[in-house]
């Protein structure tokens, strides 16, 4: 079993770490097929960085649309960071002090996360009444929240040996096969992990750079507006 997994591990990883350096490459090679590039693409300035960097991390453009869904998606977002940032004690040897001193709220965060989810749906479905949701959209929905459910099992009911958890995370980041943990719920989660990884979106991993693209051609029209 533990064989398997890092296995499997492996070509997650080699798949979503594929996915994202190709989405990136396409992204740059349709911009510079657009007649924008061609006219002559200027670097972005300071204050057009700062307001991209802004949209990212407070979804601003979101925010003006759709202020309902705006806070279960930012605080999805930011729940969902908060738990990746816990689970990092399972690949450091050791574990930094701020890592550990964040693990309480790492925990309460993986509480809300799965509540988020259900708020985005019922404010989809319910609230705005959207008539559509893709299947592939849901699949997400359901594997991200089967995660979260497993994990909180984990967590509070069937906690798996900390040392045998660790033990196999470390081995599988130096290359080495080491047994799995004898936890039923952790093979699930991990399993669960490694199926929402690889089948995350493509596009949302250039979705700084489309943001940042967004902003140039916004000062520019502004720019030529006020030239006029």
């Amino acid at each position: 079993m533990g064989t398997g997994l890092t296995i499997a591990t492996y070509l997650c990883l080699i798949v979503f770490l594929w996915r994202v350096l190709w989405r990136i490459v396409l992204h740059y090679r349709i911009e510079e097929r657009t007649a924008y590039r061609e006219e002559g693409n200027r670097r972005p300035s300071l204050v057009t960085a700062l307001r991209a960097v802004r949209d990212v991390l407070f979804l601003a453009r979101l925010f003006r649309t759709n202020k309902l869904l705006w806070a279960g998606e930012w605080i999805f977002h930011v729940t969902f960071l908060m738990v990746a940032v816990r689970h990092l004690r399972y690949f450091l040897y050791p574990v930094p002090d701020w890592i550990v001193d964040f693990q309480s709220a790492g925990i309460y965060a993986g509480y809300i996360l799965p509540l988020t989810l259900i708020y985005i749906v019922v404010v989809k479905t319910v609230i705005e009444r959207k008539s559509y949701f893709s299947s592939y959209n849901f699949f997400l929905l359901v594997v991200l929240l089967l995660t979260c459910v497993s994990g909180i099992v984990l967590t509070d009911f069937m906690r798996a040996d900390l040392v045998d958890v660790k033990y196999f995370m470390l081995s599988a980041l130096a290359f080495s096969s080491a047994p799995a943990p004898e936890s039923t719920p952790f093979i699930v989660h991990f399993i669960l992990t490694l199926i929402f990884l690889v089948s995350l979106p493509s596009h949302i991993f250039a979705a700084p750079f489309t943001i940042l693209e967004a902003r140039k051609r916004e000062d520019g029209l502004h720019r030529i507006m006020h030239e006029k």
